[in-house]
């Protein structure tokens, strides 16, 4: 539904970007590593701006983007069976957009009014249209990291049980092109597990559980419904039953 607004198409961008690393590996390759940096630049890029005046999704085209950062990996095999692997991310994105860009909601003419709601835009506000210039772009953290253990242990009838344990981490992300109070999503931290064994002859019994701290964060939003908003999943408990061929 776009509530009577008019659609309307990309247009072309274009993107100059730069990316350096290396990657290694030690101790007869019990430890292997990565790392690397990058820098970009995009040109007229399109984004989708969520609300403003027609209470619906457009495409708008945003003069600038910059991002830049830097990213590492980490397996390290100490034992036959067990992998531990760790990456984590550093990412730095702006928008350059001078001047007043994007209505924040359906309010219009400034009116800090999202739906049935009032939010607090954070950003300059001039004839009902936030200065987005300097912003970062949506739904983009600046550090991201990620940690996996894994361990497989043989038994004598040929079978073997496998035990894993997973996690992530996001900091905090903006949902929409311009900010307010209301539509920053706090860091989120989940982790997951898995216990199974699996037979001689390929099938896997196990039980797992996602998001097991139960760590509930909006993930996004629509500005112009009553403030809505979109969580993750929550904690899950459950088994799985699989043959591999």
């Amino acid at each position: 539904m776009t509530f009577g607004s008019i659609q309307n198409t990309a247009g072309k961008q274009t993107t100059l970007s730069a990316e350096a690393g290396f990657k290694g590996s030690l101790l007869d390759g019990k430890v292997s590593f990565a790392v690397d940096g990058y820098w970009s630049r995009t040109k007229d890029m399109t984004l989708t701006e969520v609300g403003g005046f027609g209470n619906s999704a457009a495409l708008v085209t945003v003069p600038r983007v910059y991002g830049s950062g830097a990213e590492a990996e980490l397996d390290v095999r100490p034992f036959k069976g067990f992998t531990l692997s760790t990456s984590g991310s550093y990412n730095y994105t702006l928008m350059r957009a001078p001047g007043p860009y994007v209505a924040t909601n359906g309010g219009g003419l400034g009116i800090p009014y999202c739906g049935s709601g009032v939010c607090t835009p954070t950003d300059p506000i001039v004839n009902g249209l936030a200065v987005i210039d300097g912003n970062p772009l949506p739904q983009a953290p600046r550090w991201v990291g990620s940690v996996n253990a894994h361990y497989e242990w043989p038994l004598a009838n040929g079978g073997k049980m496998v035990f894993n344990t997973d996690w992530a981490y996001r900091s905090s992300i903006n949902y929409f092109l311009y900010t307010a109070s209301e539509f920053t999503g706090r860091s989120l931290t989940e982790g997951g597990l898995k216990v199974g064994y699996t037979t001689p002859k390929g099938w896997e019994f196990a039980f797992y559980g996602r998001n097991i701290l139960n760590q509930i964060r909006a993930i996004s939003a629509i500005d112009f419904n009553n403030l809505t908003g979109m969580i993750n999943d929550p904690r899950i408990w459950g088994g799985s039953i699989r043959k591999s061929f």
